[in-house]
């Protein structure tokens, strides 16, 4: 037979449109690494077939499926991606307003409004994410950023490679403020703060009102015990240590010898925020294999853990814990039961400094503000 010759405007052959929530089987190669993944699939069985008829000059429809499984409407159409997405214009509009921190809510209404399309929320974090991970900042930048501020002290540290390892800021105000409040200080590591996605390492003191107030910045590479070894070391050579008699910080370890060994005269706290969001964290159903009134049951035996006034209390709760005979649970609290009672949680509010307020709770709202105030330089 003699060979097929296609309409030269035809641009395809064959053709067959589906509904978004139909269309071909895709058998997914999922290792359930991320399970709360979604898609449009509800095996709709709308189809239109269209392919070339014998001369090929024409395209016709075979077969057609004009059925859905699901609701159509002109409101969930215009709900859809696609029809979300929008014009070159209304998008750099919508960045510009994004860009000197706009209420989102105020921006959904202007773009809805003038571009007649829907948009949510969802899409307005996805336009500004998208922006703050294309403005990377180098470290150059940074540090001459830093050395502007009239008195404050930048060191940049590298390691035998010639690599960046760490950067320390302190300004005079901040050591002012420590001079006068050395008594308690708070150290607290914050991420995702910033675009070189360094771990930011955040110390305060709690002044006379009750507030917290920062006195250093680390920035880090590594978290390990030799980099934070040598800011304390930093922070020690420009400021007096010797009247802190209290601190603060979360469970990693490196970090707490690291304190305990150049601050022998203090005393060591465990945070009890980071504490108890662990163990919220870890005790759930399917990580120890129990129940959900067994784990209720439980996250309330250790917060007694936590707030035991004395060895006594402590051992008194530990063994209602035993008698759960919740194997896993205990099994996980085993290693670390030592630590808290090494570290101060048992007789934090007893035997170590009373601070009237919740230092911790001021800590997680400075580095709320952070994200918005300090300069672009530094964060996204």
């Amino acid at each position: 037979s003699s060979k097929k010759v296609y309409n030269a405007e035809l641009k395809y052959a064959e053709l067959e449109y589906a509904c978004i929530h139909g269309g071909k089987k895709f058998k997914t190669t999922s290792t359930g690494k991320r399970p709360n993944q979604r898609t449009f699939q509800m095996q709709c069985p709308f189809s239109i077939k269209v392919r070339s008829n014998a001369s090929g000059q024409l395209l016709v429809i075979t077969s057609m499926t004009n059925e859905h499984n699901h609701e159509i409407s002109q409101n969930t159409f215009k709900h859809l991606p696609k029809q979300r997405r929008l014009d070159k214009d209304a998008l750099q509009e919508t960045r510009n307003m994004l860009s000197v921190k706009a209420n989102k809510k105020m921006v959904q209404q202007h773009i809805s409004k003038h571009s007649g399309k829907i948009v949510t929320l969802k899409d307005l974090h996805n336009i500004a994410y998208k922006d703050k991970c294309g403005s990377v900042v180098d470290v150059k930048s940074l540090v001459e950023e830093m050395e502007k501020i009239d008195g404050a002290v930048v060191e940049v540290s590298k390691d035998d490679d010639n690599v960046l390892s760490s950067i320390f800021f302190q300004t005079q105000s901040w050591r002012n403020t420590y001079s006068k409040y050395p008594e308690l200080l708070l150290i607290d590591a914050t991420y995702k703060l910033n675009n070189l996605y360094m771990p930011m390492y955040i110390l305060m003191v709690v002044d006379g009102n009750g507030e917290s107030e920062i006195v250093a910045l680390w920035l880090v590479v590594y978290e390990d015990k030799a980099t934070i070894s040598h800011l304390k070391d930093i922070f020690q050579k420009h400021n007096d240590t010797t009247m802190t008699k209290c601190i603060m910080a979360d469970k990693d370890m490196a970090e707490r010898d690291v304190v305990a060994e150049k601050l022998p005269n203090a005393d060591l706290l465990i945070c009890l925020f980071h504490t108890l969001r662990t163990f919220r964290r870890e005790i759930t159903i399917h990580k120890m294999g129990i129940i959900a009134a067994q784990r209720i049951t439980v996250l309330e035996l250790f917060s007694k853990l936590v707030y035991a006034r004395n060895e006594e209390h402590y051992q008194k709760v530990y063994q209602q814990l035993k008698q759960t005979k919740l194997m896993p649970v205990i099994q996980y609290l085993m290693p670390i039961g030592t630590v808290l009672g090494n570290n101060g949680l048992m007789d934090s509010n007893t035997n170590h400094l009373t601070i009237l307020t919740a230092p911790t709770t001021g800590s997680k709202a400075l580095t709320r503000k952070l994200k918005v105030l300090l300069p672009n330089i530094l964060l996204y």
